[in-house]
């Protein structure tokens, strides 16, 4: 019996080798893609090599976007609710970067597969979008008429579109999913950046053993990214199977039969391809869009202006960014060496002037005032001797009748009786004393408060938080705002912006539907 068991044993044992002898041999994703690029672009794994190695030695770094950033997939299980909000958004934005990839199939042509957009903002976070056009819905879907509208906004009548290479022949291959056609494209403003590129390179590097003198030469976006920004920008996965459904709500993962045993390994080898391969994407983007601020543009002014910065915390789809807000110039020019360092505050929360009674009312501080009461000046509620420091108060509790409203011919007079202490010598001196310059220009800021004005309804959920917050993440300038009752008042800089704001703010924002759609991507429930 012993003997039999013995002899059984060894056989399924012989066997057993004998079947792993057979076995196809497992090839990553990875390596095929590394072998097909071997294979066909030897001189690219060349040039990779040779930067990879810079890096590893510490000569240059890993390529770096220019900020945060998010993106979304967008195909035929992308949700409505997300579509809308990236309308709204996109709504907003007047300048794009667009790139495309496409799908490698063996002796035929290419299949256009993926087309990336980045939502380009001024010292904000990006959004980018990855349409995924193999795996779009029907045309008769609602989710792609929501999609063909996004893109009928991008490719809007005076939008900016920021391409390596001409934008129509980029995009020309993908007119057949019906997404834009030939006039969309043709209303944009078109940037090529790979022509600007040429002419900047070559402009400054005349002795460059690298320079493409030829009307039909370009350089390559990983050249001048490594040559603008010695970083590394990784063109590993130009050839990757960029059609084979990158986001993993496509489920498009599936294991052949004759690797069933190591189903695990291979499930892994596709997931880390394929964020391989959108990362490759997303950053072919964010290359071009970091060239353009380097790049000296056409149209930009040679004169540049001083603006104050304001760094604001905004937490959107549960990530936390720092976003710089611009405030606008004032006409006038204030230099911090002609305030004296106990006056010298913020411009956005108030300057409190020497020799100047009253106070003035910042953005911060009229959530809670009507909006009628913004245009008056404030007194402080106690007077206090003058090496007392004052309490900044602005009497939000009292009525209108115990808050003294002064006006320009009023101050000298009030200046005088609220310092009996003074000599009368003194006091003929002050009332002919000329104004500072602090006070003349708060003064004219007060004046134009609210000439120029956007007006809304809103849902009366909405408050004060919530809108500035939609305002940054919008990139909509303002110089006040304030809500009275279910009205937003937003103050304008000129009738210009007062125009483009009102454009901005079309009448799905601030709606019921709004609110409810995006409260938990803005955390507006913790307001309330």
């Amino acid at each position: 019996m012993s003997k039999f068991i013995c002899a059984t044993s060894t056989t399924r044992n012989i066997n057993s080798s004998s079947h792993h002898q057979n076995r196809p041999k497992y090839i990553s994703p990875l390596q095929k893609l590394d072998e097909r690029t071997k294979n066909w672009q030897p001189g690219r794994v060349q040039e990779e090599n040779r930067l990879k190695q810079l890096y590893e030695q510490g000569k240059c770094n890993i390529f770096q976007p220019l900020s945060s950033y998010r993106y979304y997939h967008i195909h035929k299980k992308t949700p409505i609710d997300l579509l809308d909000d990236l309308i709204d958004y996109a709504k907003a934005v007047k300048h794009y970067t667009i790139d495309t990839e496409d799908q490698l199939v063996p002796k035929r042509p290419s299949i256009p597969a993926l087309i990336q957009i980045e939502y380009v903002y001024d010292n904000n976070p990006s959004i980018l979008l990855i349409i995924e056009c193999m795996y779009l819905p029907e045309q008769n879907e609602p989710t792609f008429t929501k999609i063909k509208q996004l893109c009928k906004i991008i490719f809007s009548m005076g939008h900016t579109i920021y391409s390596w290479g001409n934008l129509a022949n980029e995009l020309e291959d993908f007119y057949q999913y019906n997404l834009f056609d030939k006039n969309d494209i043709n209303h944009v403003n078109g940037r090529n950046v790979q022509g600007e590129f040429k002419k900047y390179f070559n402009t400054t590097y005349p002795t460059s053993p690298d320079i493409k003198l030829k009307s039909n030469e370009t350089y390559s976006l990983q050249f001048a990214i490594f040559n603008t920004f010695n970083e590394w920008l990784t063109k590993r996965y130009t050839l990757g199977n960029f059609g084979c459904g990158l986001d993993p709500a496509l489920y498009t993962i599936t294991v052949p039969k004759q690797f069933m045993y190591m189903q695990e390994q291979v499930i892994e080898d596709e997931k880390e391809i394929k964020e391989l391969l959108i990362n490759y994407a997303l950053n072919d983007c964010l290359g071009v869009t970091k060239l353009v601020n380097k790049l000296p543009s056409p149209t930009k002014s040679s004169t540049s202006t001083t603006t104050c910065n304001d760094i604001v915390t905004l937490k959107y789809y549960e990530e936390e960014y720092y976003v710089e807000i611009n405030a606008p110039n004032d006409e006038l020019t204030l230099n911090d060496n002609d305030i004296p360092d106990e006056q010298k505050q913020n411009s956005l929360t108030g300057v409190h002037v020497r020799d100047e009674p009253y106070e003035v009312i910042s953005d911060n501080e009229i959530d809670d005032i009507s909006l009628p009461e913004i245009t008056k000046l404030h007194l402080p509620l106690k007077q206090h001797h003058l090496d007392e420091p004052q309490e900044r108060v602005h009497g939000q509790g009292k009525s209108l009748n115990e808050i003294e409203i002064i006006s320009d011919d009023d101050i000298e007079q009030y200046t005088t009786t609220t310092r009996p202490f003074r000599s009368r010598q003194h006091r003929q001196h002050q009332q002919h004393q000329s104004l500072t310059r602090n006070q003349r220009k708060n003064r004219k800021k007060r004046r134009r408060r609210y000439r120029f004005e956007v007006i809304r309804r809103i849902y009366h959920k909405f408050n004060i938080s919530n809108i500035k917050k939609i305002l940054i993440f919008m990139n909509i300038p303002h110089e006040n705002l304030n809500v009275v009752g279910h009205t937003l008042f937003l103050d304008m800089k000129n009738k210009q912006m007062e125009k483009e704001v009102d454009e901005k703010l079309h009448d799905g924002l601030f709606t019921k539907e709004h609110y409810y759609r995006i409260r938990k991507k803005l955390h507006l429930d913790k307001n309330q």
